[in-house]
């Protein structure tokens, strides 16, 4: 029987277990391959340079570090370096849809890189072996806010994260690309106190995977009832189950997700934690609620505006990720004294 916590939905505090023990499979992996004298960076440079198709055969898949709604992300490995290996669940498609997925792919080869996008190293595409190749980091923003006691992130570097976050999403929107999944676990960082801080959004090949996999909505909505992790950060429009076919339609619902992902920082608070599905669908989908602040924190008057916009219900109220980049970028605090 499930141990009950006041206050957590039984969906978060399972969702909140299983993070815990993916962070434990990559803690014991990381260890294991260090005390082989190896390092976590390896040759990413190198790697990351012949991006491409590469064949199954050649990968070693150690263990699971994280899963989502549609793929399991693997703690690897690939010519002596250590990488991130999402092996997607749907492995039977089509050979039309294979070539598709193989196209989109070699377009996201073809993308230049930035410093706040997680490098693509390459991908696998013959059934039932479909796995994205991606360049490893040791931690996510979720594992700093709420499992790190090691790790206690002060205001400016607060801030230089949420600037990082916010030029990974305004890169790829640059691109006309949606995000469409953006959550504080596909926020992945590289951090030791007193260095620089790298922030890299991953998971922006979701779309791509989407047109591949030629997923509905409802698709979506019946792989979260089937217990993956809920829709936290999900616009309510995607919650009420719009289509969204439109881009510029999808590029609003990634501001939400990205509020949701600042909200989280800001205030050490997972979104809507005393939630189920049909709570999200109800409160947030129908109603717009936000996540619930607390009252002993009170924000700098700009910061406050810009959360508010993004998290409007109207998605045309919602400012564009350029724009948010660049007001973060002018301001200096985010706490009122």
């Amino acid at each position: 029987m499930e141990k009950e916590v006041p206050g957590l939905s039984e969906d978060t505090y399972r969702e909140a277990l299983t993070h815990a023990m993916y962070r434990i499979n990559r803690q014991q992996a990381e260890l294991t391959w260090l005390n082989d004298g190896k390092s976590l960076r390896g040759n990413v440079t190198g790697v990351c340079f012949l991006r491409g198709k590469i064949p199954f055969s050649e990968l070693t898949l150690n263990c699971v570090i994280g899963a989502g709604t549609f793929a399991e992300v693997y703690f690897g490995h690939w010519t002596g370096t250590v990488i991130a290996i999402k092996q997607l669940k749907f492995n039977l498609m089509t050979k039309k849809r294979l070539q598709s997925f193989g196209q989109e792919m070699e377009d996201v080869s073809n993308m230049e890189t930035h410093p706040n996008i997680v490098r693509f190293i390459g991908y696998c595409d013959v059934s039932p072996n479909l796995c994205v190749l991606m360049e490893y980091m040791p931690m996510t923003l979720y594992d700093v806010i709420h499992l790190r006691d090691d790790i206690e992130l002060d205001e400016n570097e607060r801030i230089d994260v949420i600037r990082q976050i916010c030029e990974g999403l305004n890169f790829l929107h640059g691109k006309e690309r949606c995000h469409r999944k953006l959550t504080s676990k596909n926020v992945l960082l590289n951090y030791r106190k007193g260095n620089p801080c790298e922030v890299k959004v991953s998971d922006y090949c979701l779309e791509l995977m989407l047109n591949s996999l030629s997923l509905k909505s409802s698709q979506v909505r019946s792989t979260y009832e089937q217990r993956a992790s809920l829709p936290r950060y999900s616009a309510p429009e995607v919650l009420r189950g719009e289509m969204l076919d439109d881009k510029t339609e999808r590029m609003k619902a990634d501001i939400w997700s990205l509020a949701i992902v600042l909200h989280e920082l800001i205030y050490d608070q997972e979104p809507y934690y005393n939630m189920n599905l049909d709570d999200l669908v109800n409160k947030v989908g129908k109603n717009g609620d936000r996540p619930s602040e607390p009252p002993e924190i009170t924000l700098e008057e700009p910061v406050a505006i810009i959360l508010t916009l993004a998290l409007s219900l109207d998605p045309q109220n919602r400012p564009r990720v350029e724009y948010m980049t660049r007001k973060f970028n002018a301001f200096d605090r985010i706490y009122r004294n």
